[in-house]
């Protein structure tokens, strides 16, 4: 009897655990899509809800799982009853700035060279790290998807780095023509103490641009500014050099005679002994022609 009663009191308490087990559940079959109704609301998450890959009940906001991707979705969601937020880590880092690099000397660009561009991105875990480059004006310079460069002519021209989400930079320089030859073309005439003159150069080819620097081999005969004027100082010579920005040189040089008025002034003492010796001559004629006009008397 007491057995009897003692198994009684087992299912008794079997069944207690079931139905209030029964009480914190929820009704419905989970379907095909993993979810199943709840009509009386006992998740606190609305009507209907999943069970995904064995995970507690969850929504699916927009359709997306919340564990379909736990460690890079969020989304936050409000129901009638709850509210429920879940942090999303966004796996697309995009661009928030791109610099561009100088590698080269930018101020020396000659129709010709040929270089590459390198630009960083920032952050440097940006997802996406294609850089998009532009020429304003490819008859100028052109520059390809990698950053090769080729100048083709001379002018000014800007160069832009874009990432995907449009940052950019920017960069501006000229396209120079440098000569392949420079020559200073010859004097006309000597050049005596005290002259001042100047040098004139031609350049090959003619549309050419550089700027010049001057220099002379001895300052106290000749003396040469910026401009390639000279300054003939004392008799000698001295050799003038000019250079171009690409180093192409010329020289000439200059002989300094003594000074014209130094000349001039020879001339006249000259013309004056001559007139001296004229006028002495003339005077002895007339001398010898008073004497034999007496002696004839």
């Amino acid at each position: 009897m007491k057995n009897k009663f003692k198994y009684i009191f087992i299912i008794f308490f079997v069944l207690m655990i079931f139905f209030t087990a029964g009480a914190f559940a929820h009704s419905g079959r989970t379907d095909s899509n993993g979810g199943h109704k709840d009509n009386k609301n006992v998740s606190g998450l609305g009507p209907y809800h999943y069970h995904c890959g064995g995970h507690e009940a969850h929504l699916h906001p927009n359709g997306v799982c919340l564990y379909s991707n736990s460690s890079n979705t969020s989304n936050t969601y409000n129901n009638s009853s709850s509210t429920s937020t879940n942090v999303v880590k966004n796996s697309n880092i995009e661009a928030e700035s791109i610099s561009i690099t100088d590698t080269f000397d930018i101020e020396d660009v000659e129709v010709g060279d040929k270089f590459k561009l390198q630009a960083s991105i920032s952050p440097y875990n940006t997802t996406d790290k294609t850089i998009y480059w532009e020429s304003s004006n490819n008859d100028i310079l052109t520059i390809d998807s990698d950053g090769n460069v080729n100048a083709i002519s001379k002018g000014p021209v800007t160069i832009t780095a874009k990432t995907v989400n449009g940052k950019q930079d920017s960069l501006t320089l000229n396209v120079n023509v440098y000569p392949e030859e420079i020559k200073i073309e010859e004097l006309d005439g000597e050049v005596f103490v005290g002259d001042k003159l100047q040098l004139k150069v031609d350049l090959v080819p003619g549309n050419s641009e550089t700027t010049l620097k001057w220099s002379s081999s001895d300052e106290s005969i000749v003396e040469v500014d910026e401009n390639g004027n000279i300054n003939a100082l004392k008799y000698g010579h001295a050799t003038i050099t000019v250079t171009t920005d690409n180093m192409k040189t010329d020289s000439i040089v200059i002989d300094v005679n003594s000074s014209n008025d130094s000349f001039i002034g020879g001339m006249i003492i000259i013309f004056i002994i001559a007139l001296v010796v004229i006028v002495i001559k003339y005077r002895k004629n007339i001398f010898k022609k008073s004497n034999v006009t007496e002696v004839d008397k």
